[in-house]
C-alpha cells in the first residue's frame, strides 16, 4: 500500500490549461439533457488534531493525479489557494456521476490514505459547474437564486462551509437584496434576445455563491465546502440538481428551505445521497415531509465540519 516508488505519477497540468476540448459525459437514455462540472480542490497534508500541526501527504501531487478514476473523466491542475491538485472534471449529468459511485470512491479512499485532504482547513472547494441549458429561462434563475440566497443560514449549513468561509470564497450576502438578485440575473441572462447572450456577460463578483463566468456558457456553483467522502461529494451534485429541478416548476413563494426538503424528501430516489444528509441534519424534517415537533429546522446554523 505505501510503496510510493511504485504509484504511478500524472502530468498536473497549469491553472490556465484547457482541453482541446471538453466531453459531455452521459449514460443511456439519460433522463438529463445538461451537465455537471466538477473542481475539486485538495490539500496535500492532514492536519494532525492533537498538535495543530500539519502532516505531510506519502506522496507527490502527481502521483496522486495518477489516481483520478475514471482517468478520462478528470484533469489534475495546479491551483495557487490549495497545496494539491485541482481536480477538474469533464462535463457529466447527474446519472453519470451516480453510475460512477464506485470509481469515484476507489479515488477519494486512495487520497485519503496517502495523506491528501478537502475538507480540514475550511478553505478548499467544490465547485460544481452547471451548463447554460439548466435554466429554461431567466424566471427559473431568478427563483434558483432566491431559494440559495433568500434561505442564507440554510444554505451556509447545506454547504458544510464556515461563514467565514464563505463569505471569502462563495459570499450569500450580496444577492441576499433582491433588487440586487434581480439585477444580477437580467445581466447574466437578459430575455431581450437582441443584447449580448447571457454566457457573454458574466457577473460582476467572482466570490459569490454562484458566478457566471464571462464567455464560458455555464455558471459556477461555488458554496459546497471540497470533501473526498463520497456520499457527501454526491450530496453536494444532488442538492445542485435538486434545487434546479425544484425551481424550475415550483413558484417563487415557495422558494424555502422547507419546502426545498419536502420535495427532496418525496423525491428521494432521485436524491438518495442528498435526503441522507437531510436525515442527519435537519432530524425534525420527518420522512413524510412535514415537521416533527422541536426547533424550527433553519433557525441556526453549526459550522461546518466538512464531514
Amino acid at each position: 500500500r505505501f510503496e510510493t516508488s511504485t504509484i504511478r505519477g500524472a502530468v498536473v497540468q497549469e491553472y490556465s490549461y484547457r482541453p482541446r476540448a471538453w466531453k459531455l459525459n452521459a449514460i443511456r437514455n439519460d433522463p438529463y439533457d445538461y451537465h455537471l462540472g466538477v473542481e475539486l480542490e485538495t490539500d496535500n497534508y492532514a492536519m494532525d488534531r492533537a498538535t495543530g500541526g500539519r502532516i505531510q501527504s506519502r506522496i507527490t501531487n502527481e502521483q496522486a493525479a495518477g489516481m483520478r478514476l475514471p482517468k478520462m473523466l478528470w484533469v489534475a491542475k495546479r491551483d495557487g489557494s490549495v497545496s494539491g491538485p485541482e481536480f477538474v472534471s469533464h462535463p457529466a449529468t447527474l446519472s453519470y456521476w451516480q453510475a460512477n459511485t464506485t470509481k469515484l470512491s476507489k479515488m477519494f479512499k486512495m487520497l485519503v490514505h496517502s495523506g491528501f485532504r478537502s475538507h480540514d482547513n475550511d478553505h478548499a472547494g467544490m465547485h460544481v459547474n452547471i451548463s447554460k441549458n439548466a435554466f429554461e429561462d431567466s424566471r427559473h434563475l431568478f427563483r434558483f437564486l432566491t431559494l440559495i440566497h433568500g434561505n442564507a443560514a440554510w444554505s451556509l449549513k447545506m454547504s458544510q462551509r464556515t461563514n467565514a468561509s464563505a463569505e471569502q470564497w462563495a459570499s450569500l450576502t450580496y444577492l441576499a437584496d433582491e433588487t440586487r438578485r434581480q439585477s444580477e440575473v437580467d445581466r447574466v441572462m437578459p430575455d431581450d434576445n437582441s443584447t449580448a447572450p447571457y454566457w457573454q456577460r458574466g457577473s460582476t463578483r467572482r466570490y459569490q455563491a454562484l458566478n457566471c463566468p464571462t464567455g464560458q456558457g455555464r455558471f459556477e456553483f461555488r458554496l459546497p465546502r471540497g470533501t473526498l467522502r463520497i456520499d457527501r461529494f454526491m450530496k453536494n451534485l444532488e442538492w445542485t440538481v435538486g434545487m434546479i429541478e425544484f425551481a424550475r416548476n415550483a413558484p417563487l413563494y415557495e422558494m424555502t428551505s422547507l419546502s426545498f426538503m419536502r420535495y427532496a424528501q418525496t423525491n428521494r430516489r432521485l436524491y438518495p445521497n442528498l435526503v441522507k444528509f437531510l436525515d442527519e441534519r435537519f432530524p425534525a424534517l420527518t420522512t413524510s415531509g412535514t415537521l416533527a415537533a422541536g426547533p424550527d429546522v433553519t433557525a441556526s446554523v453549526v459550522p461546518g465540519d466538512g464531514t
